[in-house]
């Protein structure tokens, strides 16, 4: 999991082992560590920005209660979340 703060405007990232789920924190010992390597920063808070961009695999809640998936703009093609991390994957494996 992925954690992403601004506290004061100071950014944090932290990477943990599980979500923040009931049956995670009763009955089990979850740990979250901080990401303080910039480069490491900037790959995770692009995932991040990955997945909020996403236009066409993403759900929103909306004030209902119901969700509505979000569609890509007329005439345009939008790549989701899976698309965009796979091609992402590829590029890192290169430099690694």
């Amino acid at each position: 999991r992925l954690y992403y703060f601004r506290n004061g405007g100071s950014e944090e990232s932290l990477i943990g082992s599980a979500d923040c789920m009931k049956r995670n924190l009763l009955w089990r010992v979850e740990v979250l560590a901080p990401v303080e390597e910039p480069e490491l920063r900037a790959q995770l808070r692009h995932v991040l920005d990955t997945q909020i961009g996403d236009e066409r695999s993403a759900w929103e809640m909306q004030p209902d209660g119901s969700y509505r998936q979000r569609s890509p703009q007329r005439g345009r093609r939008a790549r989701g979340t899976h698309e965009a991390l796979l091609a992402l994957g590829g590029r890192y494996a290169e430099l690694y």
